[in-house]
């Protein structure tokens, strides 16, 4: 099997492992939004991790670094081998108005942003004491070894500009246009039925 193919059945079986687990926890992620008073980004990266923490994967000792929700090292076993597997899973806390995209910090990608910026396991809420689930989105960002499948150029692109705001000096974030992401692969998003 070609190294791509590879990555993309990895990636595959990542993204089936974390919608799993996200569809099993889903009765009390929604009742847990009901009953939190934190900020809706807290309680969606708390309902993220435990519902990873509930589904399990085959531990592998290995320390992983990067400026993400939840990170672990796993083993995922398939019929030919077993490949181990850097697990990285953010949580993303958006309004409905905003829930076709999702903000991405750069060090949150391997991916180089390919982009025209002026001519740059995520949950839906409303703002209220407690949040109603309104929809949960998963996507898989695709690895970087798959920069040319996915972004070779500025024009062929799933990027948005972000909600940073250069003249602040606030760090540089894009936002993934999900359903453009979706036209490069069908599987690499998933909305969830509530």
């Amino acid at each position: 099997m070609e190294h791509k193919q590879i990555i993309e059945e990895v990636e595959q079986a990542a993204m089936r492992l974390v919608v799993r687990a996200i569809k099993d926890f889903l009765p009390q992620a929604k009742e847990i939004f009901l009953q939190e008073t934190d900020l809706p980004q807290d309680v969606a990266e708390d309902c993220t991790a435990e519902a990873l923490q509930i589904l399990g994967a085959s531990n592998l000792r290995q320390r992983l670094f990067g400026k993400i929700d939840y990170k672990k090292a796993v083993w995922f076993f398939f019929a030919d081998r077993e490949q181990p597997v850097a697990l990285f899973v953010d949580s993303k806390a958006e309004k409905p108005e905003g829930a076709e995209t999702a903000t991405i910090q750069l060090t949150q990608t391997s991916l180089e942003v390919r982009m025209i910026r002026k001519g740059q396991v995520m949950y839906e809420h409303e703002e209220n004491h407690g949040y109603e689930l309104k929809g949960i989105v998963v996507f898989c960002l695709p690895s970087g070894e798959l920069q040319d499948e996915y972004n070779p150029n500025e024009n062929k692109s799933f990027w948005r500009a972000g909600r940073n705001a250069p003249s602040r000096g606030e760090e540089f974030c894009v936002r993934v246009k999900l359903s453009e992401l979706k036209n490069f692969a069908e599987w690499r998003v998933v909305k969830i039925d509530l």
